[in-house]
């Protein structure tokens, strides 16, 4: 930890910066919806988001990582769009919704697959490359559908995307030893799992 410590410098501080924005987002969000006793998204997330995408970005570069800068870097840009439908309700038309979908998910595939690190062993290339690509896509699902309902909200599928994500991403950091990815994903599994009760506890109840 000593070593750690004495190599700490300012994109160190960054990186940190944008994990606490990734979880106190969800930390905000959850505590939220235990008040509401229903998933809700207050637009502080949105506004945290942003920053930590930024954060996280310049840090993976920095670190070379690029497993961890391709849901970062593409996600910047759908927090904004988020945050945009949460002020305005007015949905992307069909006519531009569908090409701008196609463009997001071919720059995620292609991030992801850029990112391929093929200098662990096999098994681990798979879980990080694995636990990437749903971290990359989970978000442009939970805009697709953002948009088909005119509404911001975190669906259960986001939360189930995130849940599976978060645990390969986790083992791999762990495989990895990065003390900021593994600070980024230790407690993500518990907020998910958490958010998914919630969402499926309002599915049961009352009509």
């Amino acid at each position: 930890m000593g070593g750690y410590l004495d190599t700490f410098d300012g994109w160190e501080a960054i990186g940190w910066l944008g994990q606490a924005c990734y979880f106190g987002r969800f930390l905000l969000q959850w505590i939220a919806s235990e008040r509401a006793k229903r998933i809700v998204v207050p637009e502080a997330f949105w506004w945290m988001s942003i920053l930590g995408s930024l954060c996280a970005t310049a840090y993976a570069l920095v670190q070379h990582n690029l497993f961890f800068m391709a849901g970062p870097c593409i996600n910047f840009f759908l927090f904004v769009r988020n945050l945009w439908l949460s002020r305005t309700g007015q949905p992307l038309s069909s006519r531009v919704l569908a090409p701008f979908a196609l463009g997001v998910l071919t720059v995620a595939a292609t991030a992801v697959f850029w990112s391929w690190d093929f200098s662990q062993p096999l098994p681990w290339t798979l879980v990080g490359g694995c636990g990437a690509l749903l971290w990359s896509i989970r978000f442009p699902v939970q805009w697709w559908m953002a948009e088909r309902r005119s509404y911001v909200t975190l669906p259960p599928p986001f939360f189930w995307i995130s849940f599976v994500g978060s645990c390969l991403l986790l083992a791999y950091a762990l495989r990895t030893g990065t003390p900021v990815f593994i600070a980024g994903m230790v407690l993500g599994p518990l907020l998910y799992g958490r958010n998914l009760a919630l969402c499926y506890r309002k599915s049961a109840g009352p009509s």
